[in-house]
């Protein structure tokens, strides 16, 4: 045993013995603080599931290209809000493909100004009636859900009403 060891137990065991001090050194608390339970990964929109390769048949405009970054970043930002997983149900529409889906000739996925998300559970179009300030927290509008049996359409044009859950007519 080192010299220097022999000495510090002698005067431990005498402070000891007087009541000055414990001879235990102190337990240190060697947990790591707790951990917040890591939130989900949310899936995301993507550019190519929104153009749903349609942008192989079809020339898509810069304008659009455009319409529909800004589109899926305002999208994406009400899904990881949301905390609800989704995906395209229907996205960039060209005419012919807006005309298959009966589509309006003035449909906002014309001009990848809107997007439709597939709900068949309804928890997507329950969450943004519940909370709808997030419509115009994303600057977004929604038609109205009663028109929309299995998934939420969203856009970023405007709505002649200026309401943010609009009628589709």
């Amino acid at each position: 045993m080192g010299f220097l060891k022999k000495i510090m137990e002698f005067f431990a065991e005498l402070f000891a013995k007087k009541g000055k001090i414990t001879t235990t050194m102190p337990q240190t608390d060697t947990k790591t603080a707790p951990v917040a339970p890591k939130q989900p990964t949310i899936r995301l929109i993507t550019l190519s599931e929104y153009l749903m390769d349609r942008d192989t048949e079809y020339k898509l405009a810069p304008e659009f290209k455009n319409n529909a970054l800004v589109l899926l970043e305002k999208v994406n930002k009400l899904i990881q809000k949301s905390g609800i997983e989704r995906s395209v149900n229907s996205g960039w529409r060209p005419t012919y493909y807006n005309n298959l889906a009966g589509g309006s000739r003035k449909s906002a996925h014309l001009s990848c100004e809107a997007i439709d998300l597939k709900d068949s559970d309804d928890k997507m179009k329950t969450w943004i009636m519940e909370n709808q300030e997030v419509l115009e927290e994303f600057d977004l509008y929604l038609e109205d859900p009663r028109y929309t049996d299995t998934w939420v359409h969203l856009q970023t044009r405007a709505v002649g009403s200026g309401r943010r859950v609009f009628i589709p007519y």
